[in-house]
């Protein structure tokens, strides 16, 4: 604009700084979906299949009548984030509430053609490939709204999924009733499903495909927050209390169970200093090393074998001179 000619610029982008994610314990998820209401029951449905799959708001609310197998325990999500598909579990214990929402979703369908509006918005190009696709029962809306809406670009009437916006106000008045101090919105419920999922043993691999992660470094930010990493460190505080007595009871209990000094337990063992070879060390000894430590003696500096000392140099086996 001013014609001036700027050099090249070698900046440094700022990174953007890394924050935990916010997870709720099994209590305050049991708590908080037992919390949720409006919708006739609809929204503690959604948000039980967002914490029981780790599906994100917009892929629960996206989601047709097709990607649900019920025989198989399985949804398949379509056109994720980043465009991808995955295929997750469904949860057993939300299959009878998913059956009786399929039985009412079908008698809304055939009001809904009987009346005509039966019309489902299909994705890409379908609608010119499939012309009658769009009212077919198996691509409509999963969960659909209650009224019938016009679209704007094709000017068919139908049903359209729910409103994203109205499940994210479920949640925070369902955490509001729940008492819960931690902010919880529709993204915590998946934080806390693959934090509950790593605490309970499973890989981080699988988890990343559940996720539908693309890095595995992005599903590995829940090894901060679950309780088997550095949440589960016991702290040194609370081993203050543990006395000496505790510890030699525990070894005694521990000997007697294996049958005293007929069946000894496995020793720790030490290297010799001057053979090199593995001494075992008693395990009394060791216990009473751990509980009264003694002073440790200062020993010589180690000398190196056919060294000597400062000034003097070593003997040589070397004849004298003939003159």
């Amino acid at each position: 604009m001013l014609g001036i000619e700027l050099p090249r610029l070698d900046a440094l982008r700022a990174r953007r700084p890394k924050r935990l994610p916010t997870v709720l314990s099994p209590e305050e998820v049991r708590q908080f979906l037992a919390a949720v209401q409006g919708g006739d029951g609809l929204y503690r449905l959604m948000t039980g299949l967002l914490y029981g799959t780790g599906l994100r708001r917009e892929e629960c609310c996206r989601l047709r009548v097709h990607d649900l197998d019920l025989n198989r325990f399985q949804l398949t999500v379509r056109h994720g984030k980043g465009g991808k598909d995955r295929v997750v579990m469904v949860p057993r214990s939300l299959t009878a509430d998913l059956q009786r929402h399929l039985a009412q979703r079908r008698q809304w369908h055939d009001a809904d053609l009987a009346a005509g509006e039966a019309y489902a918005p299909l994705p890409f190009a379908l609608a010119r490939k499939f012309p009658r696709a769009a009212a077919e029962f198996g691509w409509q809306f999963l969960f659909a709204g209650q009224r019938r809406t016009r679209d704007p670009k094709t000017g068919n009437v139908g049903r359209f999924h729910v409103n994203p916006g109205l499940l994210a106000r479920a949640v925070t008045a369902a955490a509001r009733r729940a008492v819960l101090t931690h902010r919880v919105g529709c993204h915590t419920l998946r934080h806390s499903f693959a934090t509950h999922l790593l605490e309970r043993g499973v890989d981080l691999r699988t988890i990343q495909l559940l996720l539908g992660h693309e890095s595995l470094e992005t599903t590995m930010i829940y090894t901060h927050v679950a309780r088997k990493g550095p949440a589960g460190v016991t702290s040194p505080l609370d081993l203050l209390d543990v006395q000496a007595d505790a510890v030699r009871a525990a070894v005694a209990a521990t000997e007697a169970l294996h049958g005293g000094d007929s069946a000894p337990l496995p020793r720790p063992v030490r290297h010799s200093s001057r053979s090199g070879a593995l001494a075992p060390r008693p395990l009394a000894a060791t216990t009473a090393n751990i509980c009264n430590p003694a002073p440790r003696p200062e020993s010589a500096p180690a000398t190196r074998p056919g060294a000597s000392r400062r000034g003097t140099s070593p003997a040589r086996d070397t004849a004298p001179a003939q003159p």
